[in-house]
């Protein structure tokens, strides 16, 4: 297990919780890595932090850049990283002590391009005391228990939301490094880009090792871009979501094409109940233009039951809609714990 890996970590106005970040890397049981620092124009401070970690530990490697957004830092980390694997951590997450070791192994066994790793999402206000139980409480070695899926399984799990390594997100990735450099993260895309890389590098053939377990550590707060509910990321969320239905129709997936219009209007549909409860007018105008061209194109006359529900309480009965939406997430919550079994 001597292969490096490149741990590939965009930064931008994160100073409150590159500590965190920096020491679950540090005290990683697999040695063998290089952490790449590429900072996005931060006017926080975070450049001069990077800047110390760097002359503190040789294996820190710091890279400025003007601000050009997280796909272009990510970008920038692929041209430079020299390690046989690449591994994507968010400034904001940490991960456990031993997941880097864990996904080698996983890798010596499987040869997988992709081994994939789950997350835990943790709130802001709690993460490093539950960090710090999560990563103490493991007397033992990680389980290693993982599904090895070919590609056409692997883009089954993303079109279908299925639970296991999420593979829709890039966070806690280990991709073998000639084929992660095949593929650029979409810089005009300012939400989603990681959901279309990780299609196209399926899409190019990558299998994968999908593993379980939840060992890499998601804060989750109000800066966080996921949380993010602006027509412009409403606009880049389903521009990503259209290529995949094109890309799917165009290879004559119908399932997999009808699967994803009906992931885009309730994705369309949520994002409507956030502008109407926030009274952000150019987002409720923006979600329905969108989501009318949605049901409008003769291609995409066929949505799923849960789909229709969702666009009719959302556009007609807003009141009803958070409440049997809440009801619906949670028996899908008892559906993906009956299908992991």
């Amino acid at each position: 297990m001597d292969k490096m890996i490149s741990i590939i970590v965009p930064v931008y106005n994160s100073a409150p919780y590159l500590k965190g970040c920096v020491a679950s890397v540090l005290k990683q049981t697999y040695k063998n890595f290089e952490l790449l620092f590429i900072t996005d124009g931060p006017t926080d401070g975070s450049d001069e932090l990077c800047a110390r970690y760097a002359r503190k530990d040789r294996r820190i490697r710091f890279l400025p850049q003007k601000h050009r957004g997280v796909s272009a830092a990510r970008n920038v980390g692929l041209e430079q990283a020299a390690g046989e694997y690449l591994f994507f951590l968010d400034s904001d997450d940490a991960i456990h002590p031993q997941l880097l070791e864990k996904l080698m192994r996983v890798e010596e066994k499987t040869k997988a391009v992709i081994i994939a790793e789950d997350f835990r999402m943790i709130q802001s206000g709690q993460f490093e005391r539950k960090v710090f139980r999560l990563s103490a409480s493991s007397g033992r070695f990680l389980k290693e228990t993982y599904q090895h899926l070919e590609s056409r399984e692997a883009l089954d799990y993303i079109i279908f939301d299925r639970p296991q390594g999420r593979l829709y997100a890039i966070g806690g990735k280990l991709i073998e490094r000639t084929e992660a450099q095949k593929i650029r993260f979409d810089e005009a895309l300012r939400s989603g880009e990681d959901t279309k890389y990780m299609y196209q590098l399926l899409a190019e053939g990558a299998d994968v090792a999908a593993l379980d377990e939840k060992s890499y550590y998601y804060r989750k707060h109000w800066r966080s871009r996921s949380a993010e509910r602006t027509a412009e990321a409403c606009k880049s969320m389903y521009a990503c979501n259209k290529y995949i239905w094109l890309q799917e129709k165009r290879k004559g997936r119908e399932l997999h094409a009808q699967k994803q219009t009906e992931k885009t209007v309730r994705r369309l549909c949520a994002w409507h109940a956030a502008a109407r409860m926030k009274q952000n007018c150019p987002l409720i105008q923006y979600t329905c233009k969108l989501v009318k061209k949605e049901r409008d194109c003769p291609a995409k006359k066929r949505m799923g039951w849960r789909a229709e529900l969702e666009y009719w309480l959302a556009f007609y009965c807003y009141p009803a809609y958070q409440p049997c939406y809440k009801m619906l997430d949670f028996f899908d919550s008892i559906g993906a714990k009956l299908w992991k079994r």
